[in-house]
Formats: C-alpha cells, structure tokens, sequence
C-alpha cells in the first residue's frame, strides 16, 4: 500500500527458504512450506507487530520477543526439542565449535550471520552475501543485536556444490575466489 517493494524474492522464498513445501536444495529435507496466506509469516515474525513505513527502533523486524535473540527464534525449531525435521542445528560461536584461536572482536556469530530464512538461492539458506572479517582485529563483521549487518561491505557467496573443494562448495583452488569456509577461515591449510 505505501509502493514500498517488498523486500523477499518469493521465488527465492518458496524454493530456498522456510516458504519452501517440497525438498530443499542440498539437504533434500522438507522444508515447512509457510506462506503469507497461510500464515505461516507468524511462525518467525510477531502478528501484533505493525508494518509501518519505518523500522521499529527495538524490534526492526517484527520478532516480537526475539528481536534481539534471533538464535532463539531459530531454535525453537532447530534446538534440541525444537518442533522442526531437522533439530540440533548448533550455532558457530567458539564455546560450540571449541576454538582455542583467537577470533576477531571474540564475536559469537549468529545464525542470521550466514543463513537468509527467507532464502538466497544456496544450499541450506546460507546468504548471497556475508559480513565476514577481513583480519583479526576488524570488530565490525557480523551484526548488531538485532541481526543487521555492521558493515556495508559484504563478501559474496555462491553455494550450490557439496563435492567439498569445487567450485561454488566449501572451498575453491585458487585465492581469487573464496568457498563458503573460505570466506571467513582464511588460514586453513586441511580443508
């Protein structure tokens, strides 16, 4: 009504994200299939929340009692006795994945750090494009409390192969090109 472009590719939504009924692309699980009509938009988003012209200040995308813990809203689907096929999906933060190095700003990233629910056209929602540290004391990659990206400058993803180091997978020869890894894990040497 206020000629505002929704900002959801329903395409993308319906084949990649959580609109998808059938098989999604690369896990081959089913996804929910929510849609506007049915709904479903109220399984992540508050139903009493407005859609005005501006950004609420303290719940910019109407999560209601998660707008600012989006990894709770994950889980109540993905987290042990979530409701959804695939549970126990663990967040990428350095206590999950047992890191002892040093990571950039110590920032545990969220899920929304890497994973679009609306879908980007990637295996697994993963984003088109990430906010990924550039060095060991950049402090502005990830996102804000609420889940906005810190900085404008992202690094582009394609993820549409799971053969591991290929093109478009996890990691890409070459140092022109990074994989999905790659964008953030820039000294690995074992893939």
């Amino acid at each position: 009504a206020d000629s505002a472009p929704n900002a959801i590719d329903q395409t993308q939504y319906t084949s990649a994200g959580h609109g998808q009924a059938g098989a999604f692309p690369g896990s081959g699980t089913t996804g929910p299939g929510y849609t506007a009509t049915s709904g479903g938009c109220n399984n992540c988003h508050s139903a009493g929340a407005q859609h005005a012209p501006t950004k609420s200040g303290t719940d910019p995308y109407r999560l209601g009692a998660y707008a600012t813990d989006t990894n709770g809203l994950c889980d109540t689907c993905h987290g042990v006795g979530g409701s959804a096929t695939v549970i126990d999906i663990v967040s990428h933060t350095r206590a999950t994945t047992g890191s002892s190095k040093t990571w950039p700003g110590n920032y545990n990233y969220k899920c929304v750090d890497c994973h679009d629910p609306h879908g980007d056209g990637n295996h697994y929602m993963v984003r088109s494009a990430v906010n990924n540290p550039t060095g060991v004391a950049d402090t502005t990659m990830g996102s804000n409390g609420y889940g906005t990206p810190r900085d404008t400058t992202l690094s582009n993803i394609t993820f549409t192969s799971q053969a591991g180091y290929a093109a478009n997978s996890y990691a890409i020869s070459g140092g022109a090109s990074d994989g999905i890894c790659e964008v953030c894990h820039t000294q690995t040497s074992v893939f």
